[in-house]
């Protein structure tokens, strides 16, 4: 019974998406303490604040774009498909972060939230100070961009966030990344699952 008990709980263990980039351990249960989405608050495309509360409780898939880059329409066409991939699922919310916010105004936010019919309950078209998205994107998710003025290709890269803010994955924009993107998004809903506690019935 006891190896049958282990090897449940072993496989559940496998099973699970990896955590990324720890910060320490805690002083209570010594569990490992990860980095997590730092703190801010920007417009979106219908000019509304969001700050990171929004997404709190939520499992979330982050994009850093600007709009006048070369690569900025295939990475906007691959999260509108996960939009319509999880148009239904209120556990997910998609997040498009501006890197060159002089540039992407609301009028540009508006303009793109329209072209990919982008629903703010769902998916967020953000842009704000220079500062904290470069906070978010390097200090948070270890992503790195050029400078503002001197960018031309925005980082191909989408970040997938668990409900307590921690990275658990990273993937490159093409499409096997958004493919494999979709399976974790899955698994990673399964740990939001509730369990059957199994040595309770023993």
């Amino acid at each position: 019974i006891a190896v049958l008990l282990f090897a449940l709980i072993s496989c559940e263990e496998d099973q699970r998406l990896k955590k990324y980039y720890p910060i320490g351990v805690g002083e209570v249960n010594w569990d490992t303490i990860y980095q997590t989405v730092p703190a801010f608050n920007m417009l979106n495309q219908q000019a509304e604040p969001v700050s990171r509360d929004k997404m709190d409780g939520r499992i979330r898939i982050f994009h850093f774009y600007c709009s006048d880059c070369e690569n900025s329409p295939a990475a906007f066409q691959q999260m509108a498909d996960l939009q319509n991939s999880f148009q239904e699922d209120t556990l997910i919310y998609l997040i498009s972060m501006s890197l060159t916010p002089s540039k992407d105004d609301t009028l540009i936010l508006k303009a793109l939230g329209e072209t990919y019919e982008a629903n703010t309950r769902k998916w967020d078209i953000l842009s704000g100070d220079s500062l904290i998205t470069r906070k978010i994107a390097e200090s948070g998710f270890h992503v790195y961009f050029e400078a503002a003025d001197s960018i031309s290709r925005a980082p191909e890269v989408l970040v997938l966030i668990d409900k307590e803010g921690r990275v658990r994955g990273k993937y490159q924009g093409a499409e096997d990344g958004v493919a494999k993107l979709k399976e974790d998004i899955l698994v990673l809903k399964e740990e939001y699952v509730p369990k059957y506690d199994w040595w309770r019935i023993w």
